[in-house]
């Protein structure tokens, strides 16, 4: 029970508060006007700490769940590695191709589905990966290797948030200029300047350890069901 507790507080730290506190950062620094009666009122003492971190909380569950939504309507990588592979795409050997489809046809055996009929509607190597994904998943988490992969998950939707934040800011910077009328100098252009580049890099490390995470899920259970296989012969 307390491991379970244990990995919630980190899942949380990472893809919710340390995304938070960097976004409510930027927000304070960049906009201090927006602010001002707060930051006056509750500059300093235990509240200013506490009102400071449950906005983070707040605004880091906001991105998360925003980035969430932005996945799943535009297709999610772990519905689709297995239906090709290249450069771009996540699993980028042809061995390592070979030993995630190999493992797919291992599970689909196992769990009675590889004579399953799809209908027309459904696209069979879609519904396939997605559910070799799932199952890995699962098996890790019960097997007890899954602990690298959860640390990556963690990161990737960590910089998620970041990436969304940090394009909700540099959008809200726009409208505070001209609402306030700021000045449009040097220093107003590298402002925005630093969160678009902070955008982009946190959009790559993304989809960086999405793909670590999934090549990584496939090798473990590869490995561990070779060696349970192994163990049964001998």
């Amino acid at each position: 029970m307390d491991n379970i507790f244990n990995k919630f507080g980190i899942y949380d730290l990472f893809s919710m508060l340390v995304p938070g506190v960097v976004i409510t950062v930027e927000f304070l620094v960049l906009m201090p006007k927006l602010f001002e009666n707060i930051l006056q009122e509750y500059k300093s003492g235990i509240i200013g700490y506490f009102l400071f971190f449950v906005t983070s909380y707040v605004v880091g569950i906001f991105v998360h769940e925003l980035g969430t939504i932005w996945d799943e309507k535009r297709g999610l990588r772990r519905n689709t590695f297995l239906i090709n592979y290249g450069k771009k795409e996540t699993i980028t050997g042809c061995l390592d191709f070979e030993m995630a489809k190999s493992l797919k046809s291992k599970v689909l055996r196992k769990s009675g589905l590889n004579n399953f009929r799809y209908t027309k509607s459904l696209d069979k190597n879609y519904e396939e990966t997605k559910f070799l994904y799932s199952y890995c998943v699962n098996y890790s988490e019960i097997e007890g290797i899954n602990g690298k992969s959860e640390k990556m998950q963690s990161t990737a939707e960590m910089c998620r948030s970041i990436y969304w934040g940090s394009v909700i800011c540099a959008i809200g910077y726009i409208i505070y200029g001209i609402a306030y009328e700021i000045k449009i100098d040097f220093f107003y252009f590298l402002n925005e300047i630093s969160l678009i580049v902070i955008s982009v890099v946190f959009f790559h490390r993304n989809i960086r350890y999405q793909k670590y995470r999934i090549r990584s899920l496939i090798r473990t259970c590869f490995i561990k069901m070779m060696e349970k296989e192994d163990e049964c012969i001998h």
